[in-house]
Order: C-alpha cells, then structure tokens, then sequence
C-alpha cells in the first residue's frame, strides 16, 4: 500500500510482491540477498540517465510450449489442455516490478525519498506524458513498453525487461503512473524546474508497482483479493469514446416530457453551459491525441470566447494542484487509508491541473468521463443540493434515469428479431403491467424469440464506491442490489411461464426457455468471481431457479449496442450470441469479453450509433467557426 507516504502508517515490511494489473497475485519470487541501497543511495545499475526533457508542443489542429506447459496471453503458464481456447483467464494482464528487473526491492519509504529529490515539474511531465500517450486514440502499449524500455533502461535490467515483455507482461500501467502523480505532488518539491534527478522515476515507477496489492497472510486474504480484482476490474474497463457520447447526447440535449432537455438544468443549477464544457474537453482531449499533454491558455485563443466564459468552463474540469492535494487528503482520510491504491476521484473530477498558466492533461480517460460519464450528474446534484434545492435535484435524477432507461429500451427495439406481421417482439413494461397487472412486479422488457424468451431489467445505477476503492466486503451489498433486480425477473417469468397468452394473446406453442439479462446502463464488473457469487444467492433465494431457466448474464449498456452491431453485420441476435457464450471458454466471463476476445469482433458501429455520436465534435466545430459536414 502507499498510504504511508503521508504519515498514516509505517511503511509495509516484509515481502512486497505486487498485483497484476489485470487482478491475478504475482507468484511470490525467492528471497534473494538485496543490495544494501539507502535511502537517498544510487540508483540500481541499468537505468539511463533522463536527459533534459520538454513539455510536447500542443497543436491546435502465440504462445511458447515449455514441455508441457504453455504461456497464455496473460502472461501465465498453465497446462498445455486449458490453452487451447481463451478463456477467463486470458483477459488477466501481469505488470513487472522492481524486483524483476532490477533485482532489488526498493521499497516505497526509499523511492518517496528519491521523489522528494525531483521537482514536481519533471515528474508531472513524466506521469502525464506516459499517461496521455498510453491512452490515446489508437495505441499500441506493446509498442510504448518497448519505447519505454529502449529510453529508460540498460544491461541486464533491459534483457531481463524485454524478456518479460516478450512474454506477455507489462510495463506501463495507469494505476501505476496515477498512484506516482499523486505521491509526486506532496513530496516533490514545486521550487524546483530542472531535471536533474529526473532519472530516478522509472525506478520510483516499478517500486510502486511492487508495493502495490499486499494482502494479509491471513483469514482475510481471500476477501482482500476479490476487493482487489473487483476494483482492478473496474479501473482497467473498456470505455469506448463511441458508445459514451452516443448516450450523453441523447440524455442531456434531446427534450422529455417537460420539453426542455436535460443541459438546461445543468446551466441553471452551474451557471456553465454544458456543451462549453464539451467543446473545451475536446479541444484538450485532441490536444493529448497529439502527443501534448500541456497546453497554454493561448491553445484555446481560436474559440474567441470571452475570458469569463472560458474560464467557466476550465474550472469544472480543471483545479490548482493545492485544491487536488486538498480533495486527495480529504478523501483518503474519509476511507481511513484503506483505498489508496484505487480512490482516483479528485483525479476524476479534476482531470486537468493548472499550472503556472498552463493546463496538463492528467488522463485523456479521466477527461472524457468526466464531461460525457456520470460526473456531470454530480455537477447538477451537488450544486441543487448546496444551494437547498433537494426537492429539484430528486426530479432531476428522476428525469435522468428515465431518459436513460427509454435509451436502452431503443437499443432493445433495435435488436429484436423480426416479426410475422401483426405480431410484436418486444413487450416492455408497460405492456407487462397491462398483461399481468397494475403494482405486480415486472421486468423491464422481454423479448420474444418464439421458443424462448430473453427476460430484461434496465438499472441506471453505479458501481458503489466502496467496490471501486478496493474496500473488503462491499461486494456482498453489490450482490444484494443485484439479487433485487432479479427478482423482477424472476416475478415475469412466473408470468410468462403459467400464461403468456395474457401478454401476447395467443398460447405457447413449444415450451419455452427464459434467459434472465440484467443490463446496468452505467457499467459494471462482471467476472466468474461475481457471477459465482450472485448465483450462489439466486439459488438460496429460489429466484430464477427452474429447470426452464438458464443463468442470468449481467451486460452493460455498451454490450447491448455491440449486439446491436453484430446483428445489423449479419449476425446472430442476443438469444443466438447468449446461447454461444453458454458453450465456450468464456462461459464465466461478461459476454462483452465473449464478443471481443473469443469472438474477435470488430466491426462497424450500428446505424443508430454511427448517426448520434458525434454530436459534441458537431458543437466544437461550430465554436471553431467552421460548418460540420453532413454525410
């Protein structure tokens, strides 16, 4: 852990081995002698002096046999039997440490000690501009961790570094660079702009990476690593800038029942207009896609917005780093140093550091969650409620969640098989209620495939914090939420199971099988730990139990689009891809991973998604001054 570098407890001792990236325990090596390195002592042999490094300019424009065993893509060795197909397993990524590739074990108390001899300039510059590179559109991270180790690395810790990469590992990881971003600003020292001692952060960077996971030897090891797989998870998930702005398009610009859209409540609760704060985002996220991770207040001169404005939109997003330090001591503090490793939230809300006068870009992945992702909800609850607005923020929410709800059930219409004439697919609730009565429990949609039903509940809620901080034990409240929603469909089968021809007003010709999904609009973990666990639940709780039923899948709302995708290319429907998925190696899995990794997808985006997600470069183009084209 590193919560000892602001004093809340000694320093970790005895065997730091860390954790994969991708949420598998590191092995534990062999203790070996360890060269005797004080704390402000030279730097291992083998790292490359960093020479003098500027900020980018920003443009406004197959595994190896080894006997019987065989290396996956994950990095680890199994028997030769289990690598015949992907499977969980291969979705796992493993990170090298200080150990590995300098044969010593730094430590966290010795690397805070050479960080606090290089100035927060220089390790700032380093932190985002790996970050900023390793997250932008299109990148290669096998190629930037040879990049990486060409620049920074020498000797022996260089041919023991490649070799690792030749076989899987990692190097550069976000949690890694995130977690040496937040220590650099309370312990290097911001009087300070040369480069002198630049040198040490590779160094500092795979000492974190070793620290990073330690778990109990005890009882409470088990839990200690769900924690962290669950978290890790949920840190390393896909985020696909197509399917993000495609909902936030919808939810916040097109009108509802009230006929005004969602982005005026937002100006009327921030005083900020929700697309500035698309254009500005833009403008710096396509500034990171250019290699510039800093940018002077000049960038933005071709908006020929006023000061005020500008402004207003830069302070949603961006913060002075004494207001982060603050925001960081703050929420550590607030989960008594137990998440560390993964409470990234001043990060989140503040993805742009003001510097001098300047802006750095954090994370490009921060940035586009925080202005097209749930922050923005924040910005509107938490300034309603500030200002004693509860009753307004309520309605808010409840306007939100609505929307979201009528997108996914369009993504639902979309996918549903095509029907004989004068028939109908897709069934959603208020069909449901009307069938089998007003206040009986109901899912939210159910689709008809003739010899089976696909059984939908649609939940608008988040991951809790607790899940995503690392914290012990919160996933059995997670598990609680779920095994509520499912037995909304579980009340809908029942239905459907004694008389569908209440709903669809003619019998069931064959017996019928029920596939329960349950689609969480925000994102969610899935993985064999959860889905274990919420059907070890289900069964206890006879929900969902008969013989007619298969397992439920819990899917997000960008895996309901790629279905989409995937039947528009030609193929199989969501019963069709759920039925593949039963019977493969990622049977465990989410079915995302199913679609992407054993399936290999990677095909068009859905009509409907190619026609709405661009929207807010649409607002930014029209701020630059010139007219979007239209296809």
């Amino acid at each position: 852990m590193v919560a000892d570098v602001w004093g809340a407890r000694p320093p970790p001792t005895g065997d730091t081995t860390g954790l994969p990236c991708g949420s598998v325990e590191r092995p534990r090596h062999e203790r070996r002698e360890q060269p005797d390195l004080s704390p402000l002592g030279a730097l291992p042999d083998g790292l490359v002096p960093i020479q003098q490094q500027r900020w980018a300019a920003a443009d406004a424009t197959a595994g190896v046999p080894l006997g019987e065993l065989v290396t996956r893509p994950s990095g680890l060795l199994v028997p030769r039997h289990h690598a015949t197909r992907p499977g969980p397993i291969d979705l796992l990524k493993v990170y090298v440490t200080d150990q590995e590739v300098l044969d010593a074990r730094i430590g966290l108390e010795r690397a805070t000690a050479w960080l606090r001899q290089v100035s927060l300039a220089a390790s700032l510059r380093f932190a985002s501009h790996w970050l900023c590179r390793l997250q932008s559109f299109g990148a290669d991270p096998k190629a930037l961790d040879a990049s990486f180790a060409s620049t920074f690395f020498r000797g022996e810790p260089r041919a023991r570094l490649e070799a690792l990469l030749d076989t899987e590992y990692h190097l550069l990881v976000p949690q890694v660079l995130l977690v040496l971003l937040k220590i650099a600003l309370f312990q290097c020292p911001s009087d300070r702009s040369d480069d002198e001692d630049a040198h040490l952060l590779p160094a500092v960077m795979l000492a974190i990476a070793g620290a990073l996971g330690n778990f109990a030897e005890d009882e409470d090891r088990r839990k200690a690593l769900e924690a962290e797989v669950l978290a890790n998870q949920h840190f390393n998930s896909n985020h696909d800038l197509t399917n993000t702005m495609a909902l936030f398009g919808y939810r916040w610009t097109t009108p509802d029942e009230t006929d005004s859209p969602l982005e005026d409540a937002y100006l009327d609760a921030t005083g900020v207009a929700l697309k500035d704060l698309a254009v500005v985002a833009l403008s710096l996220w396509v500034a990171a896609q250019n290699g510039a991770s800093r940018v002077s207040r000049a960038y933005f001169r071709t908006l020929t917005w006023s000061a005020e404005r500008l402004d207003a939109a830069l302070n949603q997003i961006s913060a002075p780093i004494s207001t982060v330090k603050e925001e960081i001591l703050s929420g550590e503090k607030a989960e008594n140093w137990a998440a560390v490793e993964w409470l990234f939230s001043p990060l989140e809300r503040y993805p742009v550091l003001q510097w001098e006068n300047d802006y750095i870009i954090i994370s490009p992945r921060f940035l586009q969650e925080r202005v097209f992702g749930w922050p923005p909800v924040f910005d509107v609850e938490n300034s309603l409620k500030s200002a004693g607005r509860d009753s307004d923020a309520r309605r808010f929410l409840g306007r939100l969640r609505t929307k979201t709800e009528t997108y996914a059930r369009g993504v639902l219409d979309s996918i549903a098989p095509p029907s004989p004439q004068g028939s109908r697919r897709v069934y959603h609730e208020s069909s449901l209620q009307a069938a089998f009565g007003q206040g009986q429990k109901t899912a939210d949609a159910a689709i008809d495939y003739g010899d089976a039903w696909v059984v939908l509940e649609i939940s608008t809620r988040r991951l809790a914090r607790p899940v995503v901080y690392g914290r012990d034990g919160a996933i059995e409240q997670e598990i609680d939420v779920l095994v509520e929603k499912c037995s909304q469909i579980d009340a809908t089968v029942k239905q459907l199971r004694r008389n569908e021809y209440r709903l669809t007003g003619h019998p069931a010709l064959v017996d019928k099988r029920f596939h329960p999904v349950l689609v969480m609009t925000e994102g969610y973990v899935v993985n064999p730990l959860i889905n274990a666990r919420l059907r070890e639940v289900l069964s206890m709780k006879h929900l969902l139990s008969g013989r007619d039923t298969d397992l439920v899948e819990v899917i997000d709302l960008q895996t309901l689009e790629l279905v989409e995708s995937i039947g528009e290319a030609g193929g199989p429907s969501l019963l069709g891809l759920i039925r593949e998925k039963r019977v493969s190696g990622m049977a465990n899995a989410s079915l995302w991973d199913y679609l992407v990794v054993e399936r290999k997808y990677s095909g068009e985006r859905s009509a409907r998604l190619q026609a709405s997600w661009a929207k807010p470069f649409d607002w930014a183009l029209e701020a630059l001054g010139t007219e979007p084209e239209r296809q």
